[in-house]
Formats: structure tokens, sequence, C-alpha cells
């Protein structure tokens, strides 16, 4: 099974003016799926209409499978708090060593350490190929 993601890129001089929209497929295991659809039998995936490419520009409606309680798209801020509060649930400290940003790190890292070749890793996280 594969995750297919769109989003508009965002050019790292101005984060308001995106690059053009990509689709990329990132393999899941079949653990990842089994998990990934009872997440979606109990929290359906939710339609939502976002400007694409500027903040003023026209309206494109994509289903997301995570979605914040107002069934909104997230946003990094809303996830970083999230991901802080449960930190301070297990008593870890909050540093940069284990923000959320260290997901990426740690899958990057787990995928290598499994055989994945550099080329699709970097297809994976959205890297140049």
């Amino acid at each position: 099974m594969a995750l297919t993601r769109s989003e508009p890129l965002r050019s790292p001089s101005n984060s308001t003016t995106p690059w053009d929209a990509y689709t990329r497929d990132v393999p899941l295991p079949a653990t990842v799926r089994d998990q990934l659809a009872a997440h979606l039998v109990t929290y359906p995936a939710v339609d939502v209409s976002l400007p694409w490419r500027e903040p003023s520009g026209e309206l494109a409606t994509s289903r997301l499978i995570l979605s914040s309680r107002e069934r909104l798209a997230l946003n990094r801020n809303y996830v970083n708090t999230l991901w802080k509060r449960a930190l301070v649930a297990c008593a870890v400290e909050s540093t940069r060593q284990n923000g959320s940003h260290a997901l990426r790190h740690f899958y990057a890292s787990t995928l290598l350490d499994a055989g994945e070749s550099i080329k699709a890793l970097s297809e994976y996280l959205g890297g140049p190929c």
C-alpha cells in the first residue's frame, strides 16, 4: 500500500509563495496500513477546502486523513503543541533533539538501517532526486 500525498511546495525564501504542486507515493508496511484503516473507521477522512498557490488563490478541496478537533487542516504549530504535551505526559524534556522534526530523522535512520536506498528515501521525504 502506498500513501499518496499532494501538497503545494513552499519557496524557502518566501513561505507564502508555493512552487509547483507534486504528488509523492510513500510505501507503508501492512502494520501501518492496518492501523490507518482502524483510525479511519473511528475518524473518517475530512474534506477541507483551502486556497491553492497563494492565500487569496482559488480554493482546492482535499481529503485529509488527519485533521484538528474542528475538522480543519492541521498546521505545524498545532502539531508541535500536541507533540510537546505528549512529551510532558511521558516526563520527557521538550528540546530540539526530541522535537517533532526528530521523527523525520528517526524515520530516515530506520529506513537506511533496513537497507532502503538513499534515492528512495529522498523521494519519500520530498527531497530532490
